[in-house]
């Protein structure tokens, strides 16, 4: 069984050793005891099914290596293919997970962006647009390639340093929920190590500051309120915090299949039974419940997923409060 590792955020996340990642073999359980009271007793009402969150019999009995390959498409040139949307309208584009050993252990780079600009105010890795000269003497469907040309033109032009193409890793890619985004952006997710001895250099202009972070160290400044971050950035924080150099990471991610992440959007309604008396601003007493309209984000595997091909209880979701909680017990 996997060890389980506690995030900031009050959720038990599954600990991922260097292997491939659809060979991970766990069964899940959810310790409430190491939780906030307020999370312990939560029921989430999606659809037409009411769930607990303690994960269900039948999911602790299958083997999520099973469930994983059936439910997600794991080469990545199966995914259009596979995918069901139109994408022709679709934008491609590119970023890099630029990587360094830091005094106290694995960083990041993130760049906070013009707040006029696309993702204007958000702190970002660097990247953009694949454009049509990034596919100049490539085969159609050379999608990797052409990823990894324009995340490193678009790497020194928003920061001055030049990566090496030839190290960046396929890390992960992601879609963006239907009618939300104003404009589809399909996006590659790279991760590479930072060239050494470079200095960062940025315009003022697109990009208004910068700063190398410890990807837990991102993800509290964001709970706390001090950044602001676009969900598929923090859960790659999220993913990157489980090491803790550089080769570390570069070995696992070399060695697993990048995910495909097509985000769903719901509004559900949570309903809180906290135990605490006065909790929740003296409007939820011992024993009664509390709703609460909140934001669920949705991706492969999870029960609500759509189309659903899993089990009762299945979790690959965030719920965006306050605080965002990440849970994946597959």
């Amino acid at each position: 069984m996997l060890a389980y590792s506690q995030y900031s955020v009050g959720l038990m996340q599954p600990h991922i050793p260097s292997i491939r990642y659809t060979a991970k073999y766990m069964r899940t359980t959810r310790h409430c005891s190491t939780l906030r009271p307020s999370m312990c007793n939560t029921n989430i009402s999606l659809g037409s099914r009411s769930i607990d969150s303690r994960a269900s019999a039948s999911l602790q009995r299958l083997s999520p290596l099973r469930y994983f390959r059936r439910s997600h498409v794991n080469s990545p040139e199966n995914w259009k293919e596979h995918s069901h949307h139109n994408d022709t309208a679709a934008i491609s584009a590119a970023t890099v997970l630029l990587i360094r050993d830091g005094a106290d252990g694995l960083e990041t780079l993130l760049l906070r962006k013009n707040a006029k600009i696309t993702f204007g105010g958000m702190w970002v890795y660097p990247g953009g647009k694949v454009d049509d000269d990034d596919r100049i003497g490539l085969q159609p469907h050379d999608d990797i390639t052409a990823a990894r040309r324009a995340a490193a033109r678009e790497t020194e032009e928003e920061t001055g340093l030049k990566v090496d193409i030839d190290l960046m890793l396929p890390f992960a890619h992601w879609r963006p929920p239907n009618k939300v985004l104003p404009r589809v952006y399909l996006t590659w997710f790279l991760l590479a190590p930072a060239p050494k001895d470079c200095e960062v250099t940025i315009d003022d202009g697109e990009i208004l500051e910068y700063a190398w972070m410890s990807p837990q160290g991102a993800i509290d400044k964001r709970n706390r309120g001090e950044i602001e971050l676009a969900p598929p950035t923090y859960v790659s924080l999220l993913d990157m915090s489980q090491w803790h150099t550089v080769r570390e990471a570069m070995d696992a991610v070399r060695q697993r299949t990048p995910e495909h992440y097509e985000t769903q959007f719901s509004r559900v309604q949570v309903q809180v039974q906290s135990g605490v008396p006065g909790e929740e601003n003296g409007q939820a007493g011992h024993g009664e419940g509390l709703k609460k309209d909140q934001v669920v984000l949705l991706w492969h595997g999870d029960e609500h997923f759509t189309p659903f091909d899993g089990v009762v209880g299945a979790r690959h979701r965030m719920t965006m409060g306050k605080e965002w909680i990440y849970q994946r017990n597959i």
